[in-house]
């Protein structure tokens, strides 16, 4: 048997079979059922964009997009993500693959360093600051008579209301109710106040735990006003009795505040999860980063702070940014003057 090929030259006829067989046993590939399994690709829960447009791409080899491969793949990655900030970033602006891919890595990452700085601003060392998020209540402990047990009463107070006595939210230094009307001020030595909010210019007494009145033992009363998450400076104070401790709180509200790496330069900046940018000082850029503000790129975009106010932008430039071994390479702007803001 002779088998010829195109151009009229013999052909193997065992090579010319087993072509003959693949072809006839190749199922046909549908066109519209392999572009269906693409579209029909979502992304999961905890899946990463890379990881969500690696198999994208395998899909697509067989739709025969063509031209139109990437920008297909991009419209999937923009209708199928699993974050609505993302989707709303895309929908924004007009990306390609590439950018779309560049964009959903970046707030990826700043979305997994928000949470670990969350975390670190509320959790702290049990020994010297503890994380509260309590209603405002009020315990009353009542007598030494067994008879009486000690009762938890909710109140509802003015958080506007600020205490001069131990600088707390929610009551009047006259009220009962303030933990400092028995306690002895560190810093003047007198009764009624705490340390922090001393007026006296005197000499700072010892540090030595003071002791309390016992006689106003017998009915104590605590209350705590805080609205949202706040750091909670705690020191023990010691009953002469001593079978009791009472801590003395002291509310401090901090903003978040985290070190990132910009262009191997450590630079501290400001947690901003409702900016859309990445903001640095001109004197961060000129004197931390040693970089000259002449070199910027024109600023395509334009700032307001959530006052209203105008937000002067002296341009941008591509940077890489690293916190804690995870980096990206996004665009940073430059403020004439200003804190420095990490945003989305």
């Amino acid at each position: 048997m002779s088998l010829g090929m195109g151009d009229g030259q013999p052909a193997n006829p065992y090579e010319m079979s087993l072509q003959m067989l693949e072809t006839h046993f190749t199922p046909k590939i549908s066109i519209v059922f392999e572009r269906h399994k693409l579209f029909s690709r979502v992304q999961g829960y905890d899946e990463d964009v890379l990881t969500y447009v690696a198999p994208l791409r395998g899909l697509a080899v067989t739709c025969d997009f063509q031209n139109l491969n990437d920008s297909l793949i991009r419209d999937q990655i923009v209708r199928c993500t699993n974050s609505k900030k993302v989707k709303e970033r895309l929908l924004s602006i007009d990306p390609s693959l590439e950018e779309c891919i560049q964009i959903v890595r970046s707030m990826e990452h700043t979305e997994t360093w928000m949470k670990e700085i969350e975390v670190k601003c509320h959790v702290r060392d049990s020994d010297k600051e503890n994380t509260v998020e309590v209603k405002e209540f009020k315990v009353k402990k009542q007598g030494k008579n067994p008879g009486n047990k000690g009762s938890m009463v909710m109140e509802k107070k003015n958080p506007n209301i600020l205490c001069y006595r131990c600088g707390g939210l929610g009551h009047i230094a006259s009220s009962p109710l303030c933990i400092a009307r028995t306690l002895t001020c560190r810093v003047c030595g007198i009764r009624g106040h705490l340390a922090k909010v001393c007026r006296s210019k005197g000499k700072v007494l010892n540090n030595s735990v003071k002791s309390v009145d016992d006689a106003r033992e017998e009915q104590e009363e605590i209350v705590l006003t805080v609205n949202s998450v706040l750091e909670v400076n705690q020191r023990n104070v010691e009953c002469k009795t001593g079978r009791n401790l009472r801590k003395e709180s002291t509310i401090k509200l901090e903003k978040p505040h985290c070190d990132i790496i910009l262009e191997s330069k450590s630079v501290r900046v400001l947690v901003d999860s409702g900016s859309l940018f990445t903001l640095i000082s001109k004197d961060v850029y000129v004197e931390c980063l040693e970089r000259k503000v002449e070199d910027l790129e024109a600023a395509d975009v334009k700032a307001v702070g959530y006052g209203g106010n105008k937000i002067n932008i002296l341009g941008m430039k591509w940077m890489d940014i690293l916190f804690k071994g995870n980096g990206v390479h996004g665009k940073v702007y430059v403020t004439s003057e200003g804190s420095n803001l990490l945003g989305w």
